[in-house]
């Protein structure tokens, strides 16, 4: 354990206030009337918002896939048109007036001409100018000082222009512009011309509008987006100056009506990411997403991709990853895929997944590290009949690997094997290293009566086994549940709460919901039960304290059963965006880095329960040496220690591919059980952030006779 004195010497700690909040990472859906350009001089890029006419515009900050929106009074955006970055001063926006953005404030460059309404514009390096493609088709030019018009007209025979965007083309080293005109049939979608300082020349035309364009340094111009009539979207491509050619798979298979792109000078890349979007069935304001292109690959940094919707979520402790396996898309099918968000918030698509299902069940057996699904269901045509889907066979992933473990019996046998289940519960029991599985229903194409169960089966890793418990549950349509650490229990919904002590159920005390159930789960980190109750889509979020449930607020109704304890709230999801949805002052535990092999494996240092402030917390170390001692080390949240950068490899102590993920401003010596620390009770700790790690002392392992874990960071909370 830890002294008070301990704790003393942890930088820093961040003033919380307890409320229930949602934080959304991607908040907006881009509309067709945005811009966007990155600023080369703070290297991040920007989107301004042109609202919806009752609201002002907005600023965004872009940073590898997550937006976040400017509020503070020096980053209101005075106008929203044509941008483009102009070197050494951050972003020039043309709209009633010409304007800077240095990625702190706003600055009006007042001029003695200004041009009318901007269509597009770039820099044109070559000369030092801003060249700008104007209504009336006039042409003009910024010098940093002043506008002036530089030309009046189209080459002879030049279309009307409803739309305009203009690049830099670096092989040329002159300024392109696509000009679009007209989606009707037959009538080309734009013309493409080269400005040459002085004139402009037709180079051809394409079939697609609502386009954009990004200088590509030293290969040419991208260009992206834009559909054709009827509603059929163009592929991206690349110019390079007298050609076309793909630009590798990736954005072409991206429905968009309209986007925008820039190049991302900091990381070397190119980012294309929707305007107003495209559905099987119209036009909805959404947005698909964000592409980057690096050179060779195309890649989705972006947190609003991932699983549609939560479906039978876990929390991998061992990985520090929320995991979702299976779902359905937007029109009912079910998918085969397996996802997992990391504490960034960013969704990850893992390889590999049995057949595709969704009201499966699924729990994260943190004794082995394995997340543990069975059953599920497949609806036939996305609608209509619902078939099980595997019902003889329980998977399990690793980390690395899908395991199926088919039933030892016949199928349907109901005396050995839980015949696949569609809407069980089951979770954990990390007090006797069982999963518990109870009730959920059958498909129609069962012999067996498709209407919900009340068994309760026990999983160990290798078999089931049906319990037998004194007491059942009734059985309900959508049971719920997950292990209550400070009860060292698992708690069951169904119509009331229940606990499992390993052998029998018992009814817990449980007041009426005053509304409809939408969704429960329990608040690892606060260690309350929250229930979304009510009409959708504005249902109220309740938490059951002091034997009653009290409103704490309202939030999306698709917030899922697994509590994400990297990030301290529920996963929740709308038809887009994911966000979080808890209390701001909540605590985090998740592990980070990766430990190196000894005798037993590689030890993983794993926490399920988030420190709090006032509370004794424990950390449990697997895969060491049967029986062996090892010390635990805590340290601040830090990227270095006593001057030394961390993490730091320990080979020159005889530890070769082993790492000091922490400095040692604690430590403990675990001889046997799991590592208990204590949290005082002082308000100041609210926030202040630590990590963990586990020295091992393994005598086969290496020279040094020692191995380490992996980190565990922490965030203290109320």
């Amino acid at each position: 354990m830890f002294a008070k004195g301990v704790f003393a010497v942890l930088l820093p700690v961040i003033a919380l206030h307890a409320q229930w909040i949602e934080t959304r990472p991607s908040p907006f859906r881009v509309d067709g009337g945005a811009c966007a350009g990155y600023d080369p001089v703070g290297g991040e890029a920007w989107l301004i918002q042109a609202g919806d006419g009752s609201s002002p515009p907005t600023m965004w900050r872009f940073d590898d896939g997550l937006w976040s929106q400017r509020t503070d009074a020096a980053a209101q955006p005075p106008t929203v048109g044509a941008t483009c970055a102009w070197p050494g001063h951050g972003l020039l926006v043309h709209g009633v007036g010409t304007w800077t953005w240095n990625g702190a404030a706003w600055t009006q460059v007042v001029t003695a001409h200004q041009p009318p309404g901007v269509f597009g514009m770039d820099f044109d390096p070559l000369h030092g100018v801003v060249v700008a493609l104007c209504a009336g088709l006039e042409t003009w030019s910024f010098d940093g000082v002043d506008w002036q018009q530089v030309a009046t007209a189209w080459p002879s025979g030049g279309p009307p222009v409803l739309v305009a965007r203009l690049a830099w083309e670096p092989i040329t080293q002159t300024v392109l512009a696509a000009a679009g005109m007209d989606t009707s049939p037959g009538l080309p979608g734009f013309v493409l011309y080269r400005w040459n300082g002085s004139a402009w020349a037709m180079l051809g035309s394409g079939t697609r509008i609502g386009f954009s364009m990004t200088t590509l340094p030293g290969q040419g111009v991208f260009f992206t987006g834009g559909f054709t009539f009827p509603f059929t979207w163009g592929p991206t491509a690349l110019w390079n100056g007298s050609q076309w050619s793909a630009l590798g798979a990736g954005p072409a298979s991206e429905l968009r009506a309209s986007s925008l792109s820039w190049y991302d000078a900091g990381r070397g890349r190119l980012v294309v990411t929707s305007g107003l979007g495209a559905t099987p069935t119209g036009f909805s304001q959404q947005a698909f997403g964000c592409w980057c292109w690096d050179g060779a690959a195309w890649a989705q940094p972006d947190p609003g991709r991932g699983p549609r919707f939560a479906d039978a979520q876990v929390y991998d402790s061992w990985r520090g990853q929320l995991l979702q396996f299976g779902g359905t898309y937007a029109f009912g099918y079910e998918h085969g895929e397996l996802w997992a968000r990391g504490d960034d918030g960013l969704w990850t698509r893992l390889p590999g997944g049995p057949a595709a299902r969704h009201f499966h069940a699924s729990a994260f057996d943190s004794w082995r590290g394995r997340m543990v699904m069975i059953g599920g269901s497949h609806l036939e045509s996305g609608g209509g009949s619902e078939y099980l889907v595997d019902a003889d066979t329980t998977w399990e992933w690793d980390g690395t690997a899908w395991y199926a473990f088919p039933s030892p019996s016949p199928q349907w046998s109901q005396l050995d094997f839980p015949v696949g289940r569609i809407d069980a519960a089951m979770a954990f029991d990390r007090a006797r290293g069982r999963c518990v599985l109870f009730g959920g229903r059958f498909g129609a194409d069962d012999p067996l009566p498709d209407v919900p169960q009340n068994d309760t089966w026990l999983w160990d890793g290798a078999a089931w086994t049906m319990a037998s418990p004194a007491h059942v549950p009734p059985a309900v349509a959508q049971p719920a549940m997950w292990f209550d650490e400070a009860a060292g229990a698992c708690v069951l919904w169904a119509d009331g709460l229940w606990s499992w002590d390993g052998s029998d159920w018992t009814a817990l005390a449980t007041p009426a919901l005053p509304d409809v159930l939408r969704r429960i789960g329990h608040d690892a980190a606060r260690e309350v039960v929250v229930a979304v109750v009510g009409a959708i889509p504005s249902p109220t979020t309740y938490e059951l304290r002091a034997g009653a449930w009290q409103a704490v607020g309202s939030t999306t109704p698709a917030f899922a059963g697994a509590f994400d304890l990297g990030r301290g709230a529920f996963p929740a999801v709308d038809e887009v965006y994911w966000s979080d949805v808890g209390d701001a002052s909540a605590g985090t535990i998740a592990p980070f880095g990766v430990g190196c092999a000894g005798s037993n494996g590689t030890p993983v240092l794993h926490g399920e329960r988030p420190f709090r402030v006032g509370s004794t917390r424990a950390v449990r170390l697997a895969n060491g040496p049967v029986g062996g001692p090892w010390v635990g080390v805590l340290g601040r949240d830090d990227d270095q220690w006593a001057g030394t950068p961390l993490p730091l490899e320990l080979g020159m102590l005889g530890a070769p591919q082993c790492f000091a993920y922490t400095g040692i401003d604690g430590t403990a010596l675990i001889t046997a059980g799991d590592w208990a620390i204590v949290v005082p009770a002082a308000p100041q700790l609210l926030g202040a952030r630590v990590r963990l790690q586990a020295f091992v002392f393994d005598a086969a392992a290496n020279a040094l006779g020692a191995t380490t874990s992996n980190g565990v960071r922490v965030r203290i909370g109320s």
